[in-house]
């Protein structure tokens, strides 16, 4: 368009040049002869000036048009230059012409350094191949995968679209090539595949430990299926044999021997009895007792009934040494919780201490809290057994044949945390153990 407005304000000057010219000829021409190539010349002169007027207002159409077209030209080059997609405009062979601030910034480089630069330079290694088909085929295409190597860092992901841009004869004279940087969408893609290997990582690991639980649950119940077997058997032998005696020889057994047969019969029946109670607390949870009772007790006389049944049932003559310390002689607990928590340690305590022994129970307040203490001579526990005392079904590595389910320290543990307290111990193998029982005093 500017060439057009040049070659016509080159027209214009000859023109004027030619009329100029034309009107000195006539000038000088003599104005009494009248001659036809005069008027011809008159004529021709007109019509110069005629033409000169056209191409005057045509050149100032295309002054117009020329002025139109520069604000249009500064509109899109702005609007190449501040496009948020990288735009980089190419000849026919992928040489840089032109390229604009986003994609100057995508790939760290400068437009001088870029321009008359193959793209297919910034393309990553792996990826040229494909540029080389793309670029081959000059026909456009909306959007393609392709990774920029920028001028330093990690190759940018980006998807880039091209369309060619045709002279006359549509012979493709330009490329332009847009590259939209998706990193964040690859980075949300890269995202969502870490999440799904993360979360099936985490199903796997769901996946094994319950298998793992199910073997544990598995071995667990053989081993109390061996326990029960083994500790129920025991005392029904026991209830079976001094049964048995009675019926076939009761009447020749003193009445001293007949007593001692039903007192083995009792206790064993006990035995079974609170083993049962046991693995019903275990199984069903310390919350199946409900809600808590606490009512007043005389926590002297209780003790003391406590200590005289234990001992009762105590067949290896163990004493149990009651102390109370500034102990008021009323309470409010709850008696059952409480009775489960205190039969399982002076049980324990007589158990695994040696025949004859003293057992020490001690029972003072402090800070308004009721603490029991059971202090036994015994075997002690393991250090490495400490760990696990009050889980269920476990029992120490030096019990030997002593019988036990390992299900009563679990369940004292639990009824001292329902009575709002706790339970803890100090031992050491073959030194004893000392269990200390707190439990909070509760107001009358």
């Amino acid at each position: 368009m500017i060439t057009n407005a040049r070659n016509s304000d080159q027209k214009i000057a000859k023109l004027q040049s030619d009329i100029s010219d034309l009107e000195n000829y006539v000038a000088l021409w003599d104005s009494d002869r009248e001659d036809s190539s005069l008027e011809e010349m008159r004529v021709t002169l007109e019509e110069l000036h005629v033409a000169e007027e056209e191409l005057q207002l045509q050149n100032q159409e295309l002054r117009d048009m020329q002025k139109i077209l520069e604000k249009e030209r500064q509109k899109y080059a702005k609007l190449f230059a501040l496009t948020p997609e990288g735009h980089v405009l190419t000849t026919a062979t992928g040489i840089i012409l032109e390229a604009n601030l986003a994609f100057l910034e995508l790939v760290n480089f400068s437009n001088e350094f870029l321009i008359n630069q193959p793209l297919r330079d910034l393309v990553v290694e792996g990826q040229q191949v494909l540029f080389d088909e793309l670029l081959t085929m000059s026909v456009q295409f909306l959007s393609r995968e392709m990774s920029l190597q920028p001028r330093v860092g990690s190759p940018i992901f980006t998807e880039v679209s091209m369309t060619p841009i045709a002279g006359k004869d549509n012979e493709c004279l330009y490329l332009l090539w847009v590259y939209h940087d998706v990193r964040d969408k690859q980075q949300a893609i890269n995202t969502r595949i870490e999440n799904a290997l993360l979360q099936d990582h985490i199903d796997a690991q769901k996946l094994h430990m319950q298998l793992e639980a199910e073997k544990t649950i598995s071995a667990l119940k053989s081993e109390v299926m061996k326990i029960i077997s083994h500790e129920f058997r025991t005392p029904l032998t026991i209830i079976q044999m001094a049964a048995s005696n009675l019926e076939s020889h009761g009447d020749q057994l003193t009445e001293e021997n007949r007593i001692q047969k039903y007192k083995s019969i009792y206790l064993q029946v006990k035995r079974l009895s609170d083993m049962l109670n046991d693995i019903s607390l275990v199984v069903q949870g310390v919350g199946s007792i409900g809600s808590l009772k606490p009512l007043p007790l005389d926590l002297h006389t209780y003790c003391e009934k406590l200590i005289h049944v234990l001992s009762k049932e105590n067949e290896q003559s163990h004493a149990i040494k009651l102390e109370l310390v500034d102990v008021p002689e009323t309470v409010i607990v709850d008696q059952y919780v409480l009775d489960l928590i205190l039969r399982t340690l002076l049980h324990n305590a007589i158990l695994y201490s040696p025949a004859g022994s003293d057992v020490q129970f001690l029972v003072s307040v402090t800070d308004n809290n009721l603490v029991f203490k059971v202090v036994d001579p015994g075997i002690g526990i393991p250090k490495d057994d400490q760990a696990l005392i009050f889980k269920s079904i476990h029992r120490s590595t030096n019990v030997d044949a002593r019988p036990g389910l390992g299900l009563g320290l679990k369940i004292a543990q639990e009824c001292a945390e329902l009575h709002g307290g706790t339970i803890s111990f100090m031992s050491a193998e073959n030194k004893g153990s000392t269990f200390t029982v707190t439990l909070p005093v509760f107001e009358t």
